[in-house]
């Protein structure tokens, strides 16, 4: 049997397994199917049918933190500043400070000091 169907097996309860495992695999061969996901789903619905509300709570919990993580770190880095400078026409000494701050030079240095 395909590595990829036996995971969802064990995912049955054990007194399931032992009682109609055997056959499951078989149905399984002779089947031909590759369903996965109902195998995954049926096995997950027997177990919560058996499991107490606190464990519920906690295993969603902890797939939910994993799907979150994987989502996260999958994301691309992305970083965009934006500022608004307002100058007052009639003000040179701001004018020339403004001239002064915004060059290529000065720019650079501030993108390399401050590791932007």
């Amino acid at each position: 049997m395909k590595r990829a169907l036996q995971l969802p097996i064990r995912l049955y309860p054990a007194w399931w397994r032992r009682r109609y495992g055997q056959e499951l695999e078989a149905l399984l061969e002779d089947s031909g199917s590759h369903d996965v996901w109902d195998l995954f789903r049926t096995a997950m619905e027997m177990q919560m049918k058996t499991w107490s509300f606190g464990r519920i709570v906690r295993v969603c919990g902890i797939v939910g933190l994993m799907v979150a993580g994987t989502v996260a770190f999958s994301m691309l880095y992305r970083y965009r500043s934006t500022a608004i400078l307002k100058v007052e026409p009639d003000s040179k000494a701001l004018d020339r400070v403004t001239e002064a701050a915004f060059t290529p030079t000065v720019l650079t240095s501030i993108i390399i000091n401050f590791n932007l």
